[in-house]
């Protein structure tokens, strides 16, 4: 039996791309309030120097350590969520979740780490990871196709 009699089986549709874009800036927005609340001390304690290259030399210093927190924020975000509910909040909210194609339920653990690194991952790399959904019948992103995932409407 393929996917697409499964989903029909299950009574499983595909989540928009338009709801998907959105659980991402969703998240995207969560993580970003984590973190500035998180480093705001320290970028509050650099003081506005007149010497503008002096300024803008520690604000790179410390954006540096603050890229690093990012990546593994957001790859442990996403994988605790997606392993534990099948969706993060951005997700939630749209009422859309991930299923693994091979039990159509929430992916294992290891698929949903790997699953987030390649989706973070992407995201460096010009959203190379989303470009995939659009050739893809069933909207399968680079991620999703590596975890063996897709997204679904939540019934």
């Amino acid at each position: 039996m393929d996917l697409e009699e499964k989903l029909y089986r299950e009574n499983l549709e595909l989540a928009s791309l338009n709801s998907r874009i959105w659980a991402f800036i969703i998240d995207q927005f969560i993580i970003s309030f984590v973190l500035t609340i998180i480093y705001w001390d320290i970028f509050s304690q650099i003081p506005p120097d007149t010497n503008f290259s002096l300024y803008y030399s520690e604000i790179v210093q410390e954006t540096k350590g603050v890229v690093l927190a990012y990546i593994v924020f957001a790859v442990a975000y996403e994988t605790i969520f997606v392993f534990y509910y099948g969706a993060t909040f951005g997700k939630m909210l749209c009422k859309i979740r991930v299923i693994s194609i091979d039990l159509f339920d929430h992916p294992n653990f290891f698929r949903s780490f790997i699953r987030s690194a390649v989706k973070t991952f992407g995201n460096y790399i010009f959203y190379l990871s989303y470009i995939f959904a659009w050739g893809s019948p069933f909207k399968q992103t680079l991620h999703d196709s590596i975890a063996k995932s897709i997204v679904v409407k939540n019934a």
